[in-house]
């Protein structure tokens, strides 16, 4: 399906439709005056060209990229669908605009370059350059603008939960395909560190969920119903160098970026034992953090809702010491829970963060179902 998208000339987005049933073609107000541009020349001896046009509602969505608001945008299948596309020219509720993957042209003539991370020029153009050149810092980019995709993409909706994982696998092949990284059910091989730092976020109304039946592993964001995001409170280096040691996912079907019917991951790092001593509900409505010593403290915000306070096992992301007068160490981690069926496996709980020295931290390696 991706490469429908990826190799057309240019693709036709009825933004402003709820159905099928509305199309391309929405009655428009009338608008009191038409366009205008005026082009100058600053003192520096700069041109500069000013546009006059009526103010409407979609122009501040639309110039980030995100065209926020419009019913086309609420849908999870759509997000890589303008992501592939080359060129999409949108028929929105009040005006008509052009997107390429160098900027957006507006109907009242309005020029402007996109800025958003995730936009065809920040992420497509930075892959079709990956596979011209490798460069460590655009392999990085990358990275960074597929967290920032699963964030726009997990608060969309989808008809099917199965679909959570096809409806984006079209960009992930073409990540794949860049840069020969390795996909494992929603995270990158060589992100695993920061893939694996993903929060859920529960709305006002809908609770955060797991889905009735098997979707993916648990240390997938797509193991969860509703929006997660990445959270950046913690840029410090590695705990105890992070080695992927092996991983094995069971595909259903034959698309290696679709849907799975299991999969483990097997890695190497420093583990930690706390105790989450108060129960407030799912991701963002956080529960306190007691460690085995009472020097360490923290806040946990597990995945779904119903975790019941007790031991658990925090698995070491990132730490980074503090600054002020009052310096102390804050980590990042995975709060994992032992699934009970072998030794040394775990099922992901939650993501959390730790204020303090944290002792004893044992090294091993475990695996993540």
């Amino acid at each position: 399906m991706g490469e429908i998208y990826r190799d057309a000339l240019f693709t036709i987005s009825a933004d402003g439709a709820r159905d099928s049933s509305e199309g391309c073609f929405l009655p428009r107000t009338p608008q009191p005056f038409d366009s205008a541009r005026l082009n100058l020349q600053l003192k520096d001896g700069n041109p500069c060209t000013i546009f006059f046009g009526p103010r409407l509602p979609t122009y501040n969505g639309a110039i980030r990229g995100g065209i926020d608001g419009v019913p086309l945008n609420d849908r999870g299948w759509t997000l890589q669908e303008r992501l592939l596309s080359r060129r999409v020219l949108h028929y929105g509720k009040h005006e008509m605009f052009w997107e390429c993957q160098e900027s957006s042209v507006f109907e009242y003539g309005k020029r402007t370059e996109i800025t958003s991370h995730w936009t065809k020029k920040e992420f497509v153009c930075n892959i079709e350059k990956n596979r011209e050149i490798y460069n460590a810092e655009l392999f990085k980019e990358i990275h960074r603008s597929w967290r920032d995709t699963v964030w726009a993409y997990t608060a969309r909706k989808l008809t099917r939960d199965t679909d959570k994982l096809p409806a984006l696998s079209g960009l992930a092949k073409t990540i794949h395909a860049s840069t020969g990284d390795r996909y494992l059910t929603g995270i990158w091989a060589a992100d695993l560190l920061d893939g694996l730092s993903w929060e859920a976020v529960p709305g006002d109304v809908e609770p955060i969920t797991r889905p009735t039946e098997y979707r993916a592993p648990s240390w997938s964001w797509a193991s969860v119903n509703g929006p997660v995001w990445y959270p950046d409170s913690v840029q410090g280096e590695s705990c105890g160098g992070i080695r992927l040691i092996d991983a094995k996912i069971d595909m259903l079907g034959h698309d290696d970026h679709g849907q799975v019917t299991g999969g483990w991951i097997k890695i190497t790092g420093s583990v930690y034992s706390a105790f989450s001593s108060v129960e407030k509900g799912a991701g963002g409505d956080y529960t306190d953090v007691v460690s085995e010593t009472e020097n360490v403290i923290g806040r946990f915000s597990f995945d779904v809702e119903g975790r019941v306070p007790g031991p658990v096992t925090c698995f070491l992301l990132r730490a980074q010491e503090s600054k002020g007068r009052n310096r102390t160490v804050r980590t990042n981690v995975i709060v994992l829970e032992p699934t009970g069926i072998e030794l040394d496996q775990f099922r992901r709980l939650g993501f959390g963060l730790l204020r303090g020295t944290l002792a004893p931290v044992v090294r091993k390696t475990i695996v993540i179902v």
